[in-house]
């Protein structure tokens, strides 16, 4: 195997390792912290990109045999993981923004928070229409 091909393959790894490990943790993330999640997210697919398509190149200029069929397998993997994780991410991105959007149009309250404001909105109802009840 090419020492070049070996080199782009270490940097892809750990780049997609980052990106699996940002976007797991966008879900947690918090305005700014997010923003910045995000922002990361895209330089390392970005990079990941780059050290597939230097993969490919190496892979080209191989002569032929086994190592050629063995590494074009991998690059196949390569593709479906990196495909796999933009994916993942794109997810976990539109979670953050629709919770980011939730937090701006209802002052930062989440969907736990709405259903306890709506539980005592609802038993406020109901007591004012048992006393309404109570009085006729």
């Amino acid at each position: 195997m090419s020492e070049l091909f070996y080199n782009y393959e270490q940097s892809f790894n750990k780049h997609l390792s980052e990106i699996t490990t940002q976007s797991s943790s966008l879900k947690h993330c918090e305005d700014d912290s997010g923003n910045n999640a995000i922002k990361s997210i895209k330089i390392e697919l970005s990079e990941a990109d780059k050290c597939l398509k230097q993969m490919n190149l190496e892979l080209q200029i191989l002569d032929g045999g086994g190592d050629r069929g063995q590494l074009s397998k991998k690059m196949t993997r390569y593709k479906k993981d990196l495909q796999e994780a933009r994916s993942e991410f794109g997810l976990n991105k539109e979670s953050f923004m629709r919770k980011m959007n939730q937090k701006t149009l209802y002052g930062g309250a989440d969907d736990e928070e709405n259903g306890r404001r709506q539980e005592v909105i609802e038993r406020r109802r109901d007591q004012q229409f048992m006393m309404a009840n109570q009085n006729d």
